[in-house]
């Protein structure tokens, strides 16, 4: 949907291959490029915004508990989570975080090294 939000891993302004599917699909994500949104905010307008998005993403691709990641997931109103080769590099993610994805979200979506899963 034109409304859904996409949770990425945060990415380095203007690298091509990193927010790929928030840029190319014009869906909203939970953070984006980080410099970008300063530099278009300033620090204040971003600390503001950005306020426990670091943390969320950390919570959902790392270590939270499904509850926890379930409540994230809706205080934020994120409706995808993808996991590609940012995601995987940036978060370290083996097959035991992929494994806890797997038993809390649904998976959607998979080619290659992508998968995108979609709130339960």
């Amino acid at each position: 949907p034109a409304n859904a939000v996409i949770a990425e891993a945060i990415g380095s302004s203007y690298l091509s291959d990193q927010n790929i599917v928030s840029t190319l699909s014009g869906r909203p994500t939970l953070i984006g490029w980080e410099g970008h949104e300063r530099q278009w905010r300033g620090n204040q307008a971003y600390g503001v915004m950005a306020a426990g998005r670091t943390e969320a993403l950390e919570e959902i691709y790392r270590y939270g508990m499904p509850d926890e990641v379930l409540a994230t997931l809706d205080q934020f109103g994120i409706d995808y989570v993808v996991v590609g080769p940012n995601e995987r590099n940036k978060y370290s993610l083996s097959s035991l975080e992929i494994a806890r994805l797997d038993a809390m979200l649904e998976r959607v979506f998979e080619e290659r090294d992508v998968l995108i899963y979609a709130r339960p």
